[in-house]
């Protein structure tokens, strides 16, 4: 289930990305053709869908196709500073890398060692190292993610731990560079499962978002955007947390 959900989302990112990305661009007079094939694209994904999963996915009763993307001020640390400044460290007793960012996680917020990483499937009794990086990501992700206030007060962190059903292992924020700006980023995913009003059921939804210096970004104008700008997010998609917080 969560995995079909997850591809889900995904597969609605990459059509709205070329949505998004075309917008505001002049385009040539030939190009009309292929600019109209993502709104077809959308329509049929759309239509393959129930009443239900269209609300939880875009907010409203149809899939909207591009639209701005909501971001919000977060200032960095200094250890977060340090971290990119010195990215690639091996020697950790000579310059700051994985294991001491991630120290300095769990030193300010203890809880988040509680939070269980559970090993996917693929990855059991595979190489520990792999698993223990594939760890440190995901805490990482909460770390994030106890910075990031959403538009109705909470914080990410607690719709993670407290709302959804489950923890996802596949949240996670790891740094990657981009090639175009020349700088260092973190890229974040979060999965958390919700209960989708309509249906009493489950429904993981997608939320993908960009660290970049002081800013948060979404990286979808659907629920991913929402949580950022609507204090009503939840209603507005058709969701709901498991318990009561």
């Amino acid at each position: 289930m969560e995995r079909i959900f997850r591809r889900v989302g995904l597969i609605v990112g990459s059509i709205l990305f070329l949505a998004v990305a075309s917008c505001g661009q002049e385009a040539p007079v030939q190009s009309a053709q292929r600019q109209a094939q993502p709104a077809d694209h959308i329509k049929a994904f759309e239509q393959s869908l129930a009443p239900a999963d269209v609300k939880s996915i875009g907010g409203s009763d149809t899939l909207s196709i591009g639209g701005p993307l909501a971001s919000i001020s977060v200032p960095q640390s200094d250890d977060e500073k340090r971290f990119l400044a010195e990215y690639g460290c091996i020697d950790e007793a000579d310059c700051y890398g994985r294991e001491k960012f991630e120290r300095f996680i769990l030193k300010t917020y203890p809880d988040i060692a509680r939070v269980r990483f559970k090993i996917p499937p693929e990855m059991r009794g595979g190489d520990k190292e792999d698993i223990a990086l594939k760890r440190q990501d995901f805490r990482r992700g909460l770390y994030f993610a106890k910075l990031i206030t959403l538009a109705n007060g909470m914080t990410l962190f607690d719709l993670l731990t407290k709302c959804s059903k489950t923890v996802s292992s596949f949240n996670w924020a790891e740094a990657s560079y981009d090639s175009k700006a020349n700088e260092l980023y973190f890229p974040m995913q979060f999965f958390p499962v919700l209960r989708q009003d309509a249906t009493g059921g489950e429904f993981e939804a997608d939320i993908l978002l960009d660290r970049r210096g002081n800013w948060i970004t979404s990286r979808s104008p659907l629920f991913s955007s929402s949580i950022l700008r609507d204090s009503d997010f939840m209603n507005k998609h058709g969701l709901s947390c498991w318990q009561a917080l």
